[in-house]
């Protein structure tokens, strides 16, 4: 049970500006000055999370209708703040997000142009087993990473993560979220809802039983962690998405053992979208259809489906189920421009903002690096040409899973999976970030600018 602190409500001397909306902003400042019960607030109130033990909790009580936030502070006299909401007279009370576990947290109620004096709370320490990393070089320069992970070690050490989880990690890579992930699943596929006001979270049983994916869920919740909509995703094997309505689409296996498409409206309909059978059969392969990507493209409403066990990504129309064109080592598949850029057990795969496709993969078919090649596509010469690159030469091999995506200042973040690592890259080429957990896999990432838009 966590203790809850209580102090009298001050009224600061000077007028406080308001918050600037976010966890990852705010103004410098001093504690407000001594003063009386009777002012805008009262009942100032903090305590920890009971489903999250690095959340603190502000609650008081305001006199009158007005404009409140609160500050917060955990290192360097760096003040952060919640967003600025206008709240009515009564009870109030705001998630204080974004602080690690483990650490000491000043807090500061501001209503209006009144600061309250600090208040001083600690979060709890990281929960047992969760990933905290081995090695942190650099700074990362989006906020926040949500991505999953499981713990047993790959390289025959003890792992220091224990068992699967969901979590979220700030740009200091410091564990901010930390959910577990249930009895018997793992956490393969975790990431943001498409509008960026959810975690979604699969509860993958085929990877942790091995029951062709029959008992498989998908878990969406707030940043407070209670979910909000438990999904059944019979037959799930690895990828899922969602799409801008709230449909889920997933890869269900059958009983050859191929990845087919299905969606899942909010309503509960279930849609078979694509069957993989017909289009191996159509372009004469015989191998079983073995996925690890789904992505859904609302410009064009297609989907990229990447089967790894095929080398080849395929791109489906969501209402008709057409097969439209494939790229990768399959019969009738675009062409590759250097020839040497074609991509091997890719992972990740996406179209960008500009309209290029993004990809992690191994750098050759006997490869040994696990590299980044992005590409613009020729539609006359049904070509896809290599425009960049990263990675290569490095050394870096992960040899399943990981993906990369571009941040919002051009940096490209990468994942390697099987060798629990990500980093963050510049355009040119210069690692600014370099963060390594011992455990056996890293799943998904979904980088997050703001938690606050997780908030319930």
């Amino acid at each position: 049970m966590h203790a809850a602190f209580a102090l009298l409500w001050s009224l600061a001397c000077g007028v406080a500006e308001p918050g600037p909306g976010g966890s990852d902003g705010g103004s410098d400042g001093g504690s407000g000055s001594d003063g009386v019960e009777e002012g805008p607030v009262s009942g100032l109130e903090v305590h920890i999370l009971d489903t999250m033990g690095s959340i603190p909790v502000v609650s008081w009580t305001q006199a009158e209708t007005a404009t409140s936030w609160v500050e917060f502070s955990f290192e360097d006299d760096a003040w952060l703040a919640s967003p600025a909401v206008e709240r009515a007279a009564g009870s109030a009370e705001e998630l204080v997000l974004g602080v690690p576990f483990g650490m000491e947290v000043q807090l500061r109620v501001h209503v209006g142009d009144a600061q309250s004096a600090a208040l001083t709370i600690q979060t709890d320490p990281p929960p047992s087993g969760a990933p905290v990393p081995t090695k942190v070089e650099g700074e990362g320069t989006t906020p926040f990473v949500l991505t999953c992970i499981y713990g047993t070690s790959n390289y025959g050490n003890e792992a220091s993560v224990e068992g699967s989880w969901t979590f979220v990690i700030d740009k200091k890579a410091r564990l901010v979220w930390a959910k577990e992930a249930e009895p018997e699943r793992r956490n393969l596929h975790c990431q943001t809802s498409r509008d960026g006001s959810d975690i979604l979270i699969d509860q993958n049983s085929f990877w942790a039983i091995f029951d062709m994916g029959a008992a498989a869920q998908i878990w969406r919740m707030k940043i407070d962690a209670v979910p909000t909509q438990v999904v059944d995703t019979p037959g799930a094997h690895h990828p899922f998405t969602e799409l801008t309505d709230g449909t889920l689409a997933y890869a269900g296996l059958d009983h050859s053992f191929m990845d087919n498409l299905w969606t899942i409206s909010p309503e509960g309909e279930t849609r078979a979208i694509w069957d993989c059978s017909d289009f191996h059969e159509a372009v004469g392969e015989d191998k079983v259809c073995a996925s690890n990507t789904l992505f859904w493209d609302p410009r064009t409403d297609h989907f990229l489906f990447s089967i790894y066990s095929t080398d080849t990504v395929v791109e489906i129309d969501h209402q008709t189920g057409e097969t439209l064109r494939w790229f990768g080592a399959l019969e009738g598949s675009w062409a590759f421009s250097p020839t040497q850029s074609q991509f091997f057990w890719q992972h990740g795969v996406h179209y960008t903002e500009e309209g290029t496709l993004l990809v992690s993969t191994k750098d050759r078919l006997d490869g040994d690096e696990t590299v980044v090649r992005e590409y613009v596509l020729d539609e006359e010469a049904q070509t896809l040409t290599e425009v960049w690159n990263w990675g290569v030469g490095q050394g870096i091999y992960g040899p399943e899973m990981g993906e990369a995506d571009f941040l919002p200042n051009g940096n490209v973040l990468q994942n390697y999976g099987s060798m629990p690592r990500m980093r963050e890259g510049t355009p040119e080429g210069e690692v600014v970030w370099d963060v390594e957990w011992q455990a056996m896999y890293i799943g998904r990432h979904s980088p997050i600018q703001d938690l606050y838009a997780l908030a319930p």
